[in-house]
């Protein structure tokens, strides 16, 4: 008796560890990664979540605390996120279009309420890099605020996709 209740234990470990074994099989093939850890940067009107693993840095103001805009690269170099979200509108540092160097490849707006969204992407003539924006501005209540990335090829892209999609859903705007 005692034999067939060891073997009974055993087939019900077997099958945990098959069912344990196909939910991660199941889980690798759906893509399913565990969650990235993520860092806050709160500028002086704004926070936003990055990847932990990346590197922040601020575009204007000499502490965080003071920064209107900032940008996050991948510890490999070759995708960055950037952020410019004042507390009234102004100019977005550090995305200017270089014509000696770039070409517009897309551009398109939308009007929403008494502002403009528009989405711009700029491609390095060397195809070294993509720049893509999405720009918000509604003069009437002075707002603008601009979030995008920049991209070394398609597959860097696909690879940080769901992390800069997180980080675009993270913006959180404050006023004073």
């Amino acid at each position: 008796m005692l034999d067939g209740v060891r073997e009974f234990m055993r087939g019900i470990d077997n099958m945990r560890l098959s069912t344990a074994f196909v939910l991660v099989l199941t889980m690798a093939a759906s893509g399913w990664t565990k969650p990235a850890a993520v860092k806050s940067y709160r500028g002086m009107f704004f926070e936003v979540q990055y990847p932990a693993t990346f590197n922040a840095r601020n575009l204007d103001g000499e502490t965080t605390a003071q920064s209107n805009a900032a940008t996050f690269t991948s510890p490999d170099g070759t995708v960055e996120f950037y952020i410019f979200s004042p507390q009234w509108a102004g100019k977005a540092p550090g995305i200017d279009f270089d014509a000696s160097k770039e070409v517009e490849a897309e551009r398109s707006a939308k009007k929403s309420g008494t502002g403009v969204y528009t989405w711009y992407t700029y491609r390095a003539k060397d195809r070294s890099y993509t720049r893509t924006y999405q720009d918000f501005l509604d003069s009437e209540l002075n707002v603008h605020w601009v979030i995008g990335l920049k991209y070394r090829s398609e597959d860097d892209f696909a690879r940080y996709r769901s992390a800069y999609l997180e980080f675009k859903k993270s913006l959180k705007q404050f006023s004073d």
